[in-house]
């Protein structure tokens, strides 16, 4: 098993600082700058939904209802699946999905109390948006 990727307070720097490296070879410093900035940006922006809605789940979900720790990643792929396919990309629907993970051996009620927490819990994050 590979290791848990952990961020901290100078995780942005220190990747904005490996991109103007990267860059900063046979470029204008300004130029190689404003690289780094902007990747730094996306790569925040792409990771930080699914990171902000696995910790709001694992938080305020997962153990006030005593989730077993066995289930918990299937949960977690449901929710990723979710905010993907129907938040973000809109090409399926909720009860779709639910009955999908449904047949792979998830409860139906946690997944819809699961969709409503999403949609209720994060509504000012909008899911992890």
């Amino acid at each position: 098993m590979g290791r848990k990727r952990r961020l901290g307070l100078t995780s942005l720097a220190r990747f904005r600082l490996k991109a103007f490296r990267v860059a900063a070879a046979g470029v204008p410093e300004e130029l190689a700058m404003d690289y780094a900035m902007a990747l730094g940006d996306a790569w925040q922006q792409g990771f930080s939904p699914y990171h902000n809605m696995h910790k709001l789940v694992q938080e305020q979900f997962f153990q006030p209802r005593g989730i077993p720790a066995a289930l918990r990643g299937l949960y977690l792929a449901f929710c990723n699946e979710y905010l993907a396919r129907v938040v973000r990309r809109g090409i399926e629907t909720v009860d779709y999905l639910i009955e999908k993970w449904t047949r792979l051996g998830l409860d139906r009620d946690v997944l819809r109390e699961l969709v409503d927490f999403l949609c209720r819990g994060a509504g000012s994050r909008r899911a992890g948006r």
